[in-house]
């Protein structure tokens, strides 16, 4: 446990990502639940899921990268245009 909150708080954006991963499962399984439970179809919750994953899928991808070291750090700067 204390091995996984050293890496969270070294990457925050693979936290950021896990927790968008995870609280989009909790919605999406809830809505889910009440329209089986309704009778109705479930094909709006999948194509809604379908569009989430595609979103945040890379995302997680190139963070969890980066934060295991595959990827190299990128140290962004800006510098003002001076012209």
């Amino acid at each position: 446990m204390s091995n996984t909150l050293n890496f969270f708080r070294a990457n925050p954006r693979v936290l950021v990502v896990t927790s968008r991963l995870v609280l989009g499962a909790l919605v999406f399984g809830l809505v889910a639940l009440g329209m089986m439970r309704s009778r109705a179809s479930l094909r709006p919750i999948v194509f809604v899921a379908g569009i989430f994953a595609i979103v945040v899928s890379p995302q997680a991808l190139y963070h969890f990268r980066q934060a295991l070291g595959w990827i190299s750090k990128q140290d962004l700067k800006w510098v003002p245009n001076c012209n």
